[in-house]
């Protein structure tokens, strides 16, 4: 901050980069928190080059590099992302101060018509890697096309007969006043903290940090803890997996953890994840999801499986994508 208290922010310089900065203002209004600040706008690398496919190998920071040096070089305070699009290693010197929570986390369908109804040979707009493979599953027949670029650039492709449809995200058609235009909300889980903001700032800058403290989510976040009940004898498990089980608002357990163990979490909710040949509880897609869900609530999940956790039970996938939410595991 310079000598008047005056924060400076950085963006990208798109429409909707501006209106996720107004975003993230009154939301700190809204918890007594008023900035005198200016904005400063960038144009990153994704901004710049708008023909390279995602699925070409773009780097890390894509779509932050230009505003990542400005903090490094002190030009700039605090940034306003998109959270999806932050680096999936942030820069040492930089740290997350703030996410929000998720105006919406889905994925839509932009079209004259409704996704299933579409010819075969139709032609479907997405950059994603994620969303193409998506798209195979639903409807291997149609035609999946690369476009970048701004909203209102890719639905002008729609305009032009470029394309059938473009795939969006349905947070940024919302906060863009876009929503009539959503004709169908696909099945699949969006990206990870697709829908929320993030305020990045350099770390160990605690007076920033502490601004921007009253819009950070993950204060009310509980936290998930993989624990394994041991080789079968339920008088095997670990003193901590006790511990977590005592400490835990709800446990997911294994078609092999021994029932009499959870006699250590008894004001606990027992969710039964168990998975045999041709009968899964859940799918691990649903599993995780629901993990998820529940840490976001704010409560302390134990997720106990049989024998070691990390041995033939995912362990490793399930850290994987709680961590992607910074949920803490």
């Amino acid at each position: 901050m310079n000598s008047r208290n005056t924060i400076r922010i950085g963006s990208r310089k798109s429409r909707l980069a501006l209106v996720q900065v107004e975003e993230v203002l009154r939301l700190l209004k809204t918890c007594g928190v008023h900035l005198d600040f200016k904005l400063a706008t960038f144009e990153t690398s994704g901004d710049k080059d708008k023909r390279m496919p995602l699925t070409a190998g773009a780097a890390d920071d894509f779509f932050s590099d230009a505003i990542d040096r400005a903090l490094l070089r002190n030009k700039i305070d605090a940034a306003i992302h998109s959270a999806k699009d932050l680096p999936q290693k942030l820069d040492p010197g930089l740290q997350i101060y703030a996410l929000t929570k998720t105006l919406d986390d889905t994925d839509a369908w932009v079209s004259p018509v409704h996704f299933y109804d579409l010819p075969e040979g139709a032609k479907v707009g997405t950059s994603s890697f994620l969303r193409q493979q998506s798209i195979k599953l639903l409807r291997p027949d149609v035609k999946l096309v690369s476009v970048r670029g701004a909203i209102g650039e890719r639905i002008e492709l729609i305009r032009k007969g470029k394309v059938d449809g473009i795939i969006a995200a349905a947070c940024a058609l919302k906060r863009l006043g876009l929503a009539p235009l959503i004709k169908d909300i696909f099945p699949w889980e969006g990206t990870p903290l697709q829908g929320q903001l993030a305020v990045v700032g350099r770390r160990g800058e605690a007076q920033l940090q502490n601004i921007f403290k009253a819009i950070d989510v993950r204060r009310r976040y509980g936290r998930v803890t993989l624990a394994g009940a041991g080789p079968g004898d339920p008088r095997l498990i670990t003193l901590r997996g006790i511990d977590a089980l005592r400490e835990a608002d709800c446990v997911f357990y294994d078609y092999l953890t021994d029932p009499a163990l959870l006699k250590y979490a008894p004001k606990a909710e027992h969710i039964y994840a168990g998975k045999r040949k041709g009968c899964h509880a859940f799918s691990q897609t649903d599993l995780l999801r629901r993990l998820r869900l529940k840490a976001i609530e704010g409560k302390r999940v134990v997720r106990l499986k049989g024998g070691d956790p990390l041995v033939f039970g995912r362990g490793a996938d399930e850290i994987q994508y709680l961590r992607s939410y910074h949920i803490e595991v």
